[in-house]
């Protein structure tokens, strides 16, 4: 049987493994990078909760998966397929050149990324599965969204880090 709530795993698996390397680059305990604030998380845009913008917020989001797309011949008979979702690492900086620099470090954190997907259904730190994402280098890029330019708070510092992340499962 395939994972069921993929997506929200592959979501989780990603927001954590983001974290976990930002906080080892110095970006999230004390003393942070440049002697800034450290960095918030979020699994959602703040937007859409309702949520004031702060300052070095991240927030990572997954867009609309693909269709399933077999890998192999006899995919259909218990052989490999795949799915695409896009994600997007929006970043909030206090500042123009520290979201610039926290782009830059997310951009090489996710640059041909490959892990297990975790389920966390049963377990909150997830457990390990045989499905397997990957992100490859050539998907991953930096943009300043439109709707910063000329903007009167924290988006004026906007940023996103666009990929694509494909999952391999039977």
């Amino acid at each position: 049987m395939s994972l069921r709530f993929r997506a929200r795993h592959v979501h989780k698996t990603l927001a954590d493994h983001l974290e976990a390397e930002l906080a080892s680059l110095g970006w999230v305990d004390p003393p942070v990078n440049f002697e800034t604030l450290p960095i918030t998380f979020l699994e959602y845009q703040p937007e859409d909760a309702g949520r004031e913008i702060k300052p070095n917020t991240v927030a990572i989001t997954l867009g609309d998966e693909s269709g399933d797309e077999p890998q192999e011949l006899g995919a259909s008979s218990g052989g490999l397929w795949a799915v695409e979702y896009p994600v997007f690492v929006d970043i909030y900086g206090a500042n123009a050149s520290l979201a610039i620099s926290i782009a830059s470090d997310v951009k090489d954190v996710l640059g041909d990324l490959s892990l297990n997907v975790r389920d966390f259904v049963a377990d909150p730190l997830g457990v390990e599965t045989p499905d397997r994402l990957w992100v490859e280098r050539e998907t991953v890029a930096v943009e300043r969204p439109p709707a910063s330019l000329g903007s009167p708070d924290l988006r004026k510092y906007w940023r996103v880090v666009k990929a694509v992340v494909t999952v391999r499962f039977q």
